[in-house]
């Protein structure tokens, strides 16, 4: 079972979401006002590795991941360093 249903057994409000600007910013909006109201929040924000497991590289060279999958996500990710 995910993190953010887990919390639900103990009366709190939670979402699982994408990582990005624009959805963090929606969903902070909403969980203010759930916060106010006296619910406690929890938000799973999803976001994407950029940089590798084995230092400061991409781990395109060792096999951790494919060309293919960086562009892929390269291209979704509002503040990436292209």
């Amino acid at each position: 079972m995910p993190l953010y249903r887990k919390v639900e057994a103990f009366g709190m409000w939670s979402e699982r979401i994408n990582g990005t600007i624009k959805d963090i910013t929606y969903w902070t909006r909403i969980s203010r006002w759930r916060v106010l109201g006296g619910t406690p929040v929890l938000l799973e924000c999803l976001t994407y590795r950029q940089r590798g497991h084995v230092g400061p590289e991409l781990d395109i060279g060792v096999g951790l991941r494919t060309q293919e999958e960086w562009d892929y996500w390269k291209e979704r990710d509002p503040i990436c360093v292209k």
